[in-house]
Protein backbone atom coordinates (compact mmCIF):
# COMPACT_ATOMS: atom_id res chain seq x y z
CA UNK A 1 0.00 0.00 0.00
CA UNK A 2 1.41 3.03 -1.00
CA UNK A 3 -0.84 5.88 -2.49
CA UNK A 4 -2.93 8.09 -0.42
CA UNK A 5 -5.52 6.70 -1.46
CA UNK A 6 -4.99 3.67 -0.20
CA UNK A 7 -4.29 5.18 3.40
CA UNK A 8 -7.36 7.12 3.04
CA UNK A 9 -9.50 4.29 2.68
CA UNK A 10 -7.72 1.94 5.27
CA UNK A 11 -8.16 5.33 7.62
CA UNK A 12 -12.09 5.55 6.98
CA UNK A 13 -12.37 1.53 7.68
CA UNK A 14 -10.54 2.06 10.84
CA UNK A 15 -12.64 5.34 11.84
CA UNK A 16 -15.34 3.61 10.97
CA UNK A 17 -14.22 0.47 12.90
CA UNK A 18 -14.09 2.42 16.13
CA UNK A 19 -10.30 2.40 16.21
CA UNK A 20 -9.14 6.71 15.79
CA UNK A 21 -5.85 6.03 17.17
CA UNK A 22 -4.99 3.54 14.01
CA UNK A 23 -6.88 5.88 11.48
CA UNK A 24 -4.81 9.08 12.46
CA UNK A 25 -1.99 6.90 11.91
CA UNK A 26 -3.16 6.05 8.15
CA UNK A 27 -4.72 9.83 7.71
CA UNK A 28 -1.60 11.24 8.87
CA UNK A 29 0.24 8.96 6.23
CA UNK A 30 -2.07 10.21 3.68
CA UNK A 31 -2.47 13.82 4.71
CA UNK A 32 1.94 13.60 3.85
CA UNK A 33 1.59 11.83 0.80
CA UNK A 34 -0.38 15.01 -0.48
CA UNK A 35 -0.64 17.52 1.70
CA UNK A 36 -2.87 19.87 -0.63
CA UNK A 37 -6.13 17.02 -0.38
CA UNK A 38 -8.76 19.06 1.73
CA UNK A 39 -10.61 15.94 2.64
CA UNK A 40 -7.65 13.92 4.03
CA UNK A 41 -7.05 16.35 6.33
CA UNK A 42 -10.53 16.75 7.28
CA UNK A 43 -11.06 13.18 7.64
CA UNK A 44 -7.12 13.21 10.03
CA UNK A 45 -9.51 16.19 11.99
CA UNK A 46 -12.35 13.55 12.57
CA UNK A 47 -9.56 11.02 13.46
CA UNK A 48 -8.13 13.57 16.44
CA UNK A 49 -11.78 14.52 17.15
CA UNK A 50 -12.60 10.91 17.80
CA UNK A 51 -10.20 10.70 20.33
CA UNK A 52 -11.27 14.22 22.46
CA UNK A 53 -8.11 15.73 21.07
CA UNK A 54 -10.18 18.60 20.19
CA UNK A 55 -7.62 21.53 19.49
CA UNK A 56 -5.75 18.92 16.82
CA UNK A 57 -8.93 18.58 15.41
CA UNK A 58 -9.59 21.91 15.04
CA UNK A 59 -6.26 22.85 13.77
CA UNK A 60 -6.66 19.64 10.95
CA UNK A 61 -9.91 21.32 9.66
CA UNK A 62 -8.29 24.70 9.61
CA UNK A 63 -5.22 23.65 7.09
CA UNK A 64 -8.28 21.57 5.40
CA UNK A 65 -9.21 25.14 4.54
CA UNK A 66 -5.98 26.26 3.72
CA UNK A 67 -6.08 23.77 1.42
CA UNK A 68 -9.47 24.86 -0.24
CA UNK A 69 -11.24 27.94 1.39
CA UNK A 70 -14.24 26.73 -0.23
CA UNK A 71 -14.27 22.79 1.51
CA UNK A 72 -17.55 22.99 3.21
CA UNK A 73 -17.47 19.38 5.67
CA UNK A 74 -14.31 21.26 6.93
CA UNK A 75 -16.33 24.57 8.18
CA UNK A 76 -19.06 22.59 9.33
CA UNK A 77 -16.62 20.18 11.53
CA UNK A 78 -14.82 23.13 12.98
CA UNK A 79 -17.91 24.69 13.64
CA UNK A 80 -19.03 21.45 15.76
CA UNK A 81 -15.63 21.58 17.31
CA UNK A 82 -15.58 24.51 17.95
CA UNK A 83 -18.98 24.07 20.35
CA UNK A 84 -17.62 21.39 21.95
CA UNK A 85 -14.78 24.12 23.04
CA UNK A 86 -16.98 26.01 24.05
CA UNK A 87 -16.45 28.87 21.65
CA UNK A 88 -20.09 29.60 20.33
CA UNK A 89 -18.92 32.96 18.36
CA UNK A 90 -16.42 31.04 16.92
CA UNK A 91 -18.43 28.44 15.94
CA UNK A 92 -21.11 30.67 14.24
CA UNK A 93 -18.49 32.29 11.74
CA UNK A 94 -17.31 28.53 10.23
CA UNK A 95 -21.18 27.43 10.75
CA UNK A 96 -21.99 30.73 8.83
CA UNK A 97 -19.71 29.89 6.02
CA UNK A 98 -20.73 26.61 5.60
CA UNK A 99 -24.40 27.74 5.08
CA UNK A 100 -23.62 30.24 3.02
CA UNK A 101 -21.78 27.36 0.50
CA UNK A 102 -25.30 25.04 1.40
CA UNK A 103 -28.36 27.13 2.66
CA UNK A 104 -30.23 23.93 2.16
CA UNK A 105 -28.30 21.43 4.39
CA UNK A 106 -30.62 21.18 7.79
CA UNK A 107 -27.42 19.52 9.21
CA UNK A 108 -26.20 23.11 9.20
CA UNK A 109 -28.77 24.95 10.37
CA UNK A 110 -29.27 22.62 13.33
CA UNK A 111 -25.65 23.04 14.07
CA UNK A 112 -25.61 26.95 13.68
CA UNK A 113 -29.54 26.54 15.96
CA UNK A 114 -27.07 25.59 18.56
CA UNK A 115 -23.97 27.81 18.82
CA UNK A 116 -26.83 30.69 18.64
CA UNK A 117 -28.38 29.45 21.79
CA UNK A 118 -25.02 29.20 23.57
CA UNK A 119 -24.56 32.75 22.96
CA UNK A 120 -28.16 33.54 24.59
CA UNK A 121 -30.06 34.07 21.51
CA UNK A 122 -33.22 31.33 21.86
CA UNK A 123 -35.49 33.25 19.48
CA UNK A 124 -32.87 33.30 16.47
CA UNK A 125 -32.15 29.03 17.64
CA UNK A 126 -36.12 28.32 17.59
CA UNK A 127 -35.80 29.81 14.02
CA UNK A 128 -33.15 28.03 12.75
CA UNK A 129 -34.50 24.87 14.01
CA UNK A 130 -37.54 25.16 12.67
CA UNK A 131 -36.12 25.87 8.78
CA UNK A 132 -33.72 22.50 9.35
CA UNK A 133 -36.64 20.79 10.42
CA UNK A 134 -39.32 22.20 7.09
CA UNK A 135 -36.20 20.22 5.16
CA UNK A 136 -35.36 17.30 7.39
CA UNK A 137 -38.48 16.62 10.13
CA UNK A 138 -37.06 13.24 11.00
CA UNK A 139 -34.19 14.79 12.58
CA UNK A 140 -34.06 13.54 16.21
CA UNK A 141 -31.59 16.05 17.55
CA UNK A 142 -32.97 18.88 15.66
CA UNK A 143 -36.26 18.47 17.39
CA UNK A 144 -34.54 17.80 20.87
CA UNK A 145 -32.53 21.31 20.39
CA UNK A 146 -35.87 23.16 18.93
CA UNK A 147 -37.40 22.10 22.20
CA UNK A 148 -34.23 23.36 24.20
CA UNK A 149 -34.10 26.18 22.71
CA UNK A 150 -38.44 26.61 23.65
CA UNK A 151 -38.24 25.43 26.96
CA UNK A 152 -35.74 28.84 27.10
CA UNK A 153 -38.25 31.15 26.21
CA UNK A 154 -41.09 32.72 28.04
CA UNK A 155 -44.47 30.26 27.42
CA UNK A 156 -42.45 27.41 25.41
CA UNK A 157 -42.46 24.35 27.52
CA UNK A 158 -45.99 22.88 26.52
CA UNK A 159 -44.05 23.15 22.71
CA UNK A 160 -40.94 22.09 23.99
CA UNK A 161 -42.51 18.91 25.47
CA UNK A 162 -44.26 18.52 22.43
CA UNK A 163 -40.60 18.45 20.64
CA UNK A 164 -38.81 16.39 23.08
CA UNK A 165 -41.42 13.82 22.65
CA UNK A 166 -41.56 13.68 18.55
CA UNK A 167 -37.57 13.63 19.32
CA UNK A 168 -37.80 10.16 21.19
CA UNK A 169 -40.74 8.85 18.82
CA UNK A 170 -37.88 9.14 16.06
CA UNK A 171 -35.37 7.97 18.56
CA UNK A 172 -36.31 6.48 21.53
CA UNK A 173 -32.55 5.81 22.86
CA UNK A 174 -32.07 9.82 22.75
CA UNK A 175 -31.43 9.78 26.21
CA UNK A 176 -30.86 13.93 26.79
CA UNK A 177 -34.02 14.34 25.43
CA UNK A 178 -35.47 11.84 27.85
CA UNK A 179 -34.11 13.87 30.51
CA UNK A 180 -35.35 17.11 29.26
CA UNK A 181 -38.94 16.32 28.28
CA UNK A 182 -38.60 14.94 32.21
CA UNK A 183 -37.45 18.41 33.43
CA UNK A 184 -39.15 20.43 31.22
CA UNK A 185 -42.95 18.19 32.19
CA UNK A 186 -41.68 18.91 36.34
CA UNK A 187 -40.93 23.10 35.61
CA UNK A 188 -44.45 23.58 33.05
CA UNK A 189 -46.16 21.48 36.13
CA UNK A 190 -44.28 23.66 39.03
CA UNK A 191 -45.47 26.52 36.93
CA UNK A 192 -48.90 25.96 36.54
CA UNK A 193 -49.41 24.97 40.62
CA UNK A 194 -47.60 28.36 40.77
CA UNK A 195 -50.92 30.19 39.79
CA UNK A 196 -52.99 28.75 42.46
CA UNK A 197 -51.10 30.17 45.45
Amino acid sequence: MTSADDFHALGLRQLADGDARAAEQSLSRAVELDPGNPEYRKDLGNALRAQGRLVEAARAYGRALGADSAYLPAYNNLGVTLLEQGEPAQAETNLRKAHELDPGDPQILTNLGVAVFRQGRADEAVELHRRALALDPEDAFAWGNLGTALQAQAGGREEAIECFRRALAINPGFEQARAALETCTEELQRERGSRYF
